[in-house]
């Protein structure tokens, strides 16, 4: 409880951003052919979130999850969008 004493207030705030930052700049690095489009799809660095999909997953559901909403509103006549 001490620790988190220490680092709730400005120090912390300091260090959760630095440490963000060699994150983030270890991961352009890494996977620096991306565009920022694809690099905001997959490689997602906020505060609040990170996630890693560099083998574009989260593009191939919703490319699979449009084509079935287009053949849903081909079959039934209405559209959905």
């Amino acid at each position: 409880m001490a620790l988190e004493w220490v680092f709730s207030g400005n120090l912390g705030e300091k260090l959760d951003q630095k440490f963000m930052r060699t994150t983030v700049n270890h991961w352009r690095g890494k996977f620096d052919h991306l565009t920022e489009i694809d690099w905001d799809l997959e490689m997602k660095s906020r505060k609040y979130v990170s996630k890693h999909h560099p083998q574009n997953f989260q593009r191939k559901v919703l490319t699979a999850h449009q084509e079935k909403m287009t053949q849903f509103e081909e079959k039934y006549g209405v559209s959905l969008s």
